[in-house]
């Protein structure tokens, strides 16, 4: 058929046929639908937005819009489709069981929403909300469709550490991500493409995609002790805290505590990830073996008990209390002993250390106002 200058070719039966006119009755365009069956448009409106809503019927299972297949679900289903004013299309709706479903009027209010009448003949007819049985014979129905107008933004792209949390915000009824129907939050661990398509209460639809990039968590950074330093076993990226404190300006691999206190480290990597260190227990004024002539541990490397001396001035009642500490500055032993002879003024502690495996060791011990510190090492 030849309709102002556009030559249309039917699709089998009858088909749909859309044409606008402009206002000196010259046609600007036409548009036929249809598929192998028997179709048919029974009404069209123009919307606020100016676009137009069609309401009408079609019995082909090969009918084509937006380039697929719509459901066919009996020998006539119920159709409602928008196009733009260029005849473009926006989206459709169907309705129809097994038997003759047909809309045949249509009309938009000032919000856009549609209201469409027509009649059915299949056993019980759903347009999405609770089916409604049939009287017998064919009935009338009457149905509105709300303007869909909704989107979902999920925000610029994630960079994050360890896991991240995608959400997308309340209001919708359904929410789905990668094609698995979810909550309103997805827990991400796996970089990649993360899609979202949300469904309101209405059944409109929106979508958007993000894209997160997971790093790993660095490790727990390490204390270790050298005299009276406190050492991180990382070399760039440390932040030195005092009982969960920040200490400004100290973020050097090596700190040096001005007193005792319970220390920390935080090590931050070239993504931004960062992990802190357990607390270590350090005691300050000690006085280690470098820095103090009169003390001595013998014998060093030990094997079974080890006698640390020193030069002692005070009580002889003093009572001296010791702590042995691993290198992960983890305690092993801590005892009490009174060793000191005041005729010549030493102290001379005595520590059976046999049931410790080899390894390096750090002593400390406390009496009489003064902490000191040593090291050995067990055979």
């Amino acid at each position: 058929m030849n309709f102002g200058g556009t030559t249309i070719n039917s699709n089998g039966d009858r088909d749909l046929l859309i044409a606008k006119f402009n206002s000196s009755g010259s046609v600007e365009w036409v548009r036929n639908l249809g598929g192998n069956g028997q179709d048919r448009g029974e009404d069209v409106k123009v919307d606020y937005n100016g676009d137009l809503v069609i309401a009408g019927w079609y019995g082909s299972s090969d009918f084509d819009f937006m380039g697929e297949a719509l459901d066919f679900n009996g020998t006539f289903d119920v159709l409602v489709c928008k196009m733009d004013t260029t005849g473009n299309d926006i989206w459709s709706k169907t309705v129809g069981v097994s038997d003759n479903d047909r809309s045949v009027s249509i009309v938009t209010d000032s919000i856009n929403d549609i209201y469409i009448a027509g009649s059915y003949l299949s056993s019980e007819i759903d347009f999405g909300l609770n089916p409604i049985g049939n009287n017998g014979g064919s009935d009338y129905f009457v149905s509105k469709i709300a303007f869909c107008d909704i989107s979902i933004s999920l925000g610029d792209d994630v960079d994050s550490c360890g896991t991240a949390i995608i959400d997308a915000g309340i209001g919708y009824e359904i929410y789905t991500w990668n094609s698995i129907e979810g909550e309103q939050s997805l827990i991400v661990n796996e970089t990649g493409n993360y899609n979202l398509i949300v469904q309101d209460f209405s059944g409109c639809t929106a979508s958007d995609d993000i894209y997160v990039t997971i790093y790993s968590l660095p490790e727990m950074p390490v204390i270790t002790q050298v005299e009276n330093q406190l050492v991180s076993n990382q070399v760039d990226g440390n932040q030195w805290y005092e009982s969960g404190e920040i200490i400004i300006g100290e973020t050097s691999q090596y700190f040096t505590p001005s007193h005792t206190g319970y220390y920390s480290v935080i090590y931050t990597d070239e993504n931004g990830c960062f992990a802190e260190s357990e607390e270590y227990s350090f005691i300050g004024d000690a006085i280690t073996l470098n820095s103090y002539s009169g003390i001595c541990v013998y014998p060093n490397p030990v094997k079974d008990k080890i006698s640390v001396c020193f030069k002692y001035e005070g009580s002889k009642d003093t009572e001296f209390e010791y702590w042995v500490y691993n290198v992960d500055s983890k305690q092993i032993l801590n005892g009490k002993n009174k060793a000191c002879d005041l005729d010549i003024g030493t102290c001379n502690l005595k520590i059976d250390i046999c049931d410790l495996p080899p390894a390096y060791y750090i002593i400390r011990f406390w009496g009489g106002g003064k902490i000191y510190t040593a090291k050995f090492v067990k055979e």
